[in-house]
């Protein structure tokens, strides 16, 4: 895969590509984690292509994408106490260690300069918070129910503003 990554907001054409890059990114992810049958479950609460468009137009929504295929997909949202909650970043594992989740994140950074930013991550799932302590982000606390609506424990992370 060459270098050129496109980031863009997307669009409501994009929803059943991000839908099925989750669902790809996730079964690689968490399969061995929490189990196919679990994964399958909380992807199709979570990863359904009516909610993806939905979340497109109330928060930020970014795709990478290259040779016109979407490889990465961010989603961030602004909460009431003015903190930025990065609520996905995913890319697709064949185009994982490119740089392009390294991409998103700094997209998503960057349009919304100075603010903290939450995040939610998998207890077991290390390489993501390696990443985000590469990045700058601390764990604040612990989940039980990762998404709220999960029995996945998960670490709570925070970085503040630049």
């Amino acid at each position: 895969m060459s270098a050129e990554i496109t980031i863009r907001q997307a669009r409501a054409g994009d929803a059943d590509a991000v839908s099925t890059l989750l669902r790809a990114t996730w079964h690689a992810t968490y399969d061995d984690l929490i189990g196919p049958g679990e994964v399958a479950a909380i992807s199709a609460r979570w990863h359904d292509p009516k909610l993806l468009l939905e979340q497109m137009s109330a928060y930020e929504f970014l795709v990478a994408e290259h040779e016109d295929r979407i490889v990465g997909h961010a989603w961030a949202q602004l909460r009431d106490d003015g903190s930025m909650e990065l609520g996905r970043l995913y890319v697709l594992p064949e185009a994982q260690g490119r740089g392009i989740g390294q991409a998103l994140f700094e997209a998503t950074r960057q349009r919304h300069p100075g603010r903290k930013m939450v995040l939610e991550v998998q207890e077991a799932n290390v390489p993501a918070q390696n990443f985000y302590r590469r990045n700058g982000f601390v764990v604040t606390g612990r989940s039980a129910h990762c998404g709220s609506d999960s029995d996945v424990p998960s670490i709570l992370m925070a970085r503040h503003g630049d």
